[in-house]
């Protein structure tokens, strides 16, 4: 037997883990069995540790073993009819003008005018409907967004209302809602609490940095019009995740900070379910023109959020499982449609160039595009320890380039990362920062 090459080993004061890319098993691990993990041949420990490692994939049989399985279970994932999960974009329009917008090719038509109508809904539902009935899916997971997806609370609500009937015994419906924020009132917030399985808002540090970036039509700020929403959602006693999203530059990672304190000192921290930091990525258009975004990325920003993290989490904030895995780019029965149904196999594409569209009770894929991100060999899976969460780079954000390695990133950022989730997930006790 042998230690699995996917295994990342961590410390936490005193104590020992490991985590396991490829399986995503997180353990803690004595000194034992870190040396056996080490030195298996020539270190002795209870053999039912042995077995433990073994079932969480820690140890493997051989490496050539781990490799094979890891390929397995890549396929799996791709040709997944039981597990899926949709992008609706209902809308291409929204109330904000955020300055760094991924989404800088779609249409900016009138707000409300682009809502997604009676008619293609009705063709969308039935296109879920039927695909329910033959491939026997166990757990339909529809992310809802825009554009802002609400721009119009009324339709949404009866959106969700349709999305709840395909619950049955057989499938699991799980609804999130990604939405900037500013549109909750105290008429609609109750029903978004009580239907939404995970609500998404971007909050991009302090009030000072927030508006200069996140500023509506008019020029300005949001903050505490989605501050106050994320209060009123907490009030309304959300039935599922309330999770907040910062996205940082290297000139802003340091007001995340305060940011983090405020909402501590405001008690808002014990009500979220995470918050996850993100570098602001490329636009639509910069990928475009550029064949993709730089094959390396920003490794001190990486860094810097990595530190942010740790920060999060000795404060008691929750953070966000930030590991990364595979997305639904590539993913064969997983896409994203828009509300005139185009589809497109990610949703960084979404507004951009389509790969196809809905037809009655058919998918139609038009562009091979579609097949490129799907069936896209990653040659690294035996050679990188972080290939099982990175998957060869993101197929979107690398345009035409080859690659976009992530391994400089993870480098400096996978062990904060997996610190904060442990002291957050696991309540426990750090030296306080």
């Amino acid at each position: 037997m042998v230690a699995s090459k996917y295994n990342v080993i961590f410390q936490i004061g005193q104590k020992n883990y490991v985590y396991n890319t490829s399986s995503q098993a997180l353990i803690e691990i004595d000194n034992s069995v870190l040396n056996y993990l080490n030195d298996p041949q020539n270190t002795y420990i209870n053999p039912e540790y042995v077995t433990g490692l073994l079932e969480n994939g820690i140890m493997v049989e051989s490496a050539r073993l781990d490799l094979l399985r890891l390929k397995n279970n890549v396929n799996n994932l791709k040709y997944d009819r039981l597990h899926v999960g949709v992008f609706i974009g209902l809308t291409s329009s929204c109330n904000l003008c955020c300055t760094y917008c991924y989404q800088d090719v779609r249409r900016k038509p009138d707000l409300n005018k682009d809502y997604i109508d009676n008619e293609n809904w009705s063709k969308m539902y039935s296109y879920f409907q039927c695909c329910i009935a033959r491939d026997r899916i166990e757990k339909f997971t529809f992310f809802l967004f825009g554009g802002e997806p609400m721009l119009n609370s009324e339709r949404l609500q009866d959106i969700i209302s349709d999305l709840e009937k395909l619950r049955t015994e057989q499938t699991k419906i799980s609804i999130v809602l990604i939405t900037n924020g500013t549109l909750f009132t105290s008429e609609n917030a109750c029903f978004f609490a009580e239907k939404i399985d995970s609500i998404q808002i971007t909050v991009d540090g302090t009030q000072k940095v927030h508006d200069q970036a996140r500023v509506d039509r008019d020029g300005n700020g949001s903050f505490e019009r989605i501050y106050n929403s994320i209060k009123l959602l907490i009030s309304s006693k959300p039935q599922g995740e309330l999770n907040i999203r910062m996205n940082v530059s290297g000139d802003t990672v340091g007001e995340a900070y305060k940011f983090i304190d405020f909402m501590v000192t405001d008690g808002l921290h014990q009500a979220i379910t995470s918050i996850k930091f993100s570098e602001i990525f490329s636009t639509q258009a910069e990928v475009q023109e550029t064949n993709g975004q730089s094959e390396n990325g920003d490794c001190e920003l990486a860094e810097k959020i990595g530190k942010l993290y740790i920060y999060a989490a000795k404060k008691g904030v929750r953070t966000y499982k930030d590991l990364g895995g595979p997305c639904i780019g590539k993913m064969n029965y997983s896409y994203s449609i828009d509300e005139n149904l185009n589809i497109y196999v990610c949703p960084g594409l979404i507004y951009s160039e389509n790969q196809g569209f809905l037809s009655g009770e058919t998918m139609k894929i038009t562009n091979p595009q579609w097949y490129e991100f799907v069936q896209e060999d990653t040659k690294c899976l035996d050679t990188c320890k972080y290939a099982p969460i990175c998957y060869g780079g993101c197929n979107w954000s690398k345009g035409k380039k080859e690659k976009n390695c992530m391994k400089s990133i993870y480098d400096v950022s996978l062990v904060p990362k997996l610190q904060a989730y442990t002291m957050s997930t696991y309540q426990l006790v750090v030296q306080p920062v």
